[in-house]
């Protein structure tokens, strides 16, 4: 058969319209889906990794405290069973845990006025410090404790209460020369101690003393008596996992601070994600139906001369390929112009992104990726579609002829 005549005979009854809408229609669908995969893959970056934007790999969980459980005196400690279980969560990587001291603690400084308070101590492994690990050990027989402040607490200092009281405002270095009196007072001794603070954490809102201080001076000063573990701090390689959110709810833990945000802003950008490429799905879907109805309509209008091609023995495939090549063609247009609409789009929002964090540079890949596979999905929908029209056109135009013809009545 010649292509050329073929193809003629297809563009006679082509209607412009119907293509242009289809394009437009599939153009919009698709880059609406792609924008919205592209920019989850950029803005992900913002919450997950290091230097996100609410970064919260280590997450510090609490029990909720009723008022009944307050009058009644019940503790929320955590029992070794519940420990174990969560470190053999899949989304854990490691568990630690806020060992208090059970014996009072007095803490003194001179920086012209004498100063006292009632202060407590907690520590953790020191896998879960943020701060440089300087002079940060403790052996019995020792009179030094090296101590780890909140940088909170320092700020609040000298924000507030060095105003308010007339007192000197304290640098880092500064408040680590200062010279601390660290009174131990248990059921069973009390001793002093000098207190030389090491360090300030900005992941830990709690006053930290080595881990092998605070089990020493429990069992030293109040022999006896258990340190309940009340808190614990882990570590996970991705707050946002789902699977982290659902367990701390089911269990009724609290989380301090916002780490969980993390996981829950992620959530949200995912949905969003996602309701924003089923609207460009289903706006895809609907401008491939169009094509579809369009061939349908451009083979109804062949459908004489196509049934003789048929009767002149040229193949199904010989016949439906111009419509094919058609759909082919204008799928590839389609992508084309998608990509580049995503490409135009992402030059305008990256900046505003790389404003709020360092650049990803995710890149175009994972996105025209998916755009190729949906442009030809969808063709493959079509061409299906078409193919077995033209085999139904012998027995259709048969119909079609026994429909028109007179009949023996009318006769």
């Amino acid at each position: 058969m010649n292509p050329m005549l073929h193809l003629r005979l297809m563009w006679r009854h082509l209607s412009p319209a119907s293509l242009v809408g289809f394009v437009v229609a599939n153009l919009i669908g698709l880059s609406i889906l792609l924008l919205g995969v592209q920019f989850y893959q950029d803005a992900r970056g913002l919450l997950e990794g290091k230097g996100a934007l609410l970064e919260g790999d280590y997450i510090v969980l609490s029990k909720r405290v009723s008022s009944i459980d307050a009058l009644r005196g019940r503790a929320n400690a955590f029992s070794q069973e519940e420990l174990e279980t969560l470190r053999g969560q899949p989304f854990v990587e490691a568990v630690g845990a806020f060992v208090p001291s059970v014996f009072r603690v007095t803490a003194g400084v001179d920086v012209g006025m004498g100063m006292y308070t009632y202060l407590f101590f907690e520590s953790v492994p020191d896998e879960f410090l943020d701060v440089e690990l300087v002079d940060w050990s403790f052996t019995p027989g020792s009179e030094e404790i090296p101590i780890i402040l909140p940088r909170s607490y320092l700020a609040l200092y000298n924000a507030a209460f060095s105003h308010s009281q007339g007192l000197p405002q304290i640098s880092e270095r500064g408040i680590g020369l200062l010279p601390l009196s660290i009174e131990i007072e248990g059921t069973a001794a009390s001793k002093t101690f000098r207190g030389r603070i090491v360090g300030f954490s900005n992941r830990l809102n709690t006053i930290l003393a080595p881990e092998a201080f605070v089990r020493w001076a429990n069992e030293h000063y109040s022999p006896g008596q258990e340190a309940q573990i009340t808190r614990l701090i882990l570590r996970t390689d991705n707050p946002s996992d789902a699977r982290l959110l659902s367990y701390v709810q089911e269990q009724g833990y609290e989380v301090e601070g916002d780490a969980l945000e993390t996981g829950e802003a992620t959530y949200l950008l995912r949905l969003v994600s996602m309701l924003v490429g089923a609207i460009g799905l289903l706006i895809s879907l609907l401008s491939v139906y169009l094509l579809i109805l369009s061939v349908y309509l451009l083979l109804q209008r062949n459908i004489q001369q196509l049934e003789n091609l048929l009767l002149l023995g040229y193949g199904t495939m010989q016949v439906a390929r111009p419509y094919l090549l058609l759909c082919l063609g204008l799928s590839l247009i389609v992508w084309a112009l998608a990509t580049l609409v995503v490409a135009l789009s992402r030059s305008a929002y990256l900046p505003l992104l790389e404003e709020l964090q360092r650049p990803t540079h995710q890149g175009l890949g994972w996105t025209m990726l998916v755009g190729c596979i949906i442009a030809f999905v969808s063709l493959g929908f079509s061409s299906i579609a078409i193919y077995r029209r033209v085999r139904q056109i012998p027995a259709f135009a048969s119909s079609c002829r026994a429909s028109s013809s007179p009949s023996l009545v009318d006769r």
